[in-house]
């Protein structure tokens, strides 16, 4: 269970179900961040601290959204077939310019998905 604040709808301690393997990261997050500023009280360091002007990380960003879009901008294209189905046989389509791949026709969906 994620418990956080919500400031600027004043929510405080609100409870946000979460995955294990979510609940990992983010202690690993925090562990970092205690690393980079252990000299400041662990109560007032922030999970996201600005990278910059931000002495004792207690700062966060100014936008997480302006951070994440600038983040996923970095990313690169990720590529994804597309499967289609027409009069009972299946087609994987690559996108144009995927290396190493072929369209697969089959009439069973099985085939067309294991040979990918």
């Amino acid at each position: 269970m994620l418990i956080h604040d919500n400031h600027k709808a004043y929510r405080l301690g609100r409870r946000l179900p979460i995955r294990g393997e979510t609940a990992d990261e983010i202690r690993r997050q925090q562990q970092r961040v205690r690393d980079r500023f252990p000299a400041a009280p662990p109560n007032r360091l922030k999970l996201l601290p600005r990278p910059r002007t931000n002495p004792e990380g207690t700062k966060t960003f100014k936008s997480i959204a302006a951070a994440h879009r600038d983040g996923v901008a970095l990313l690169p294209d990720l590529v994804f077939p597309l499967v289609t189905t027409e009069s009972g046989t299946q087609a994987i389509h690559h996108p144009a310019g995927a290396r190493g791949h072929r369209s697969v026709q089959s009439s069973s969906p099985r085939a067309a998905t294991t040979r990918r």
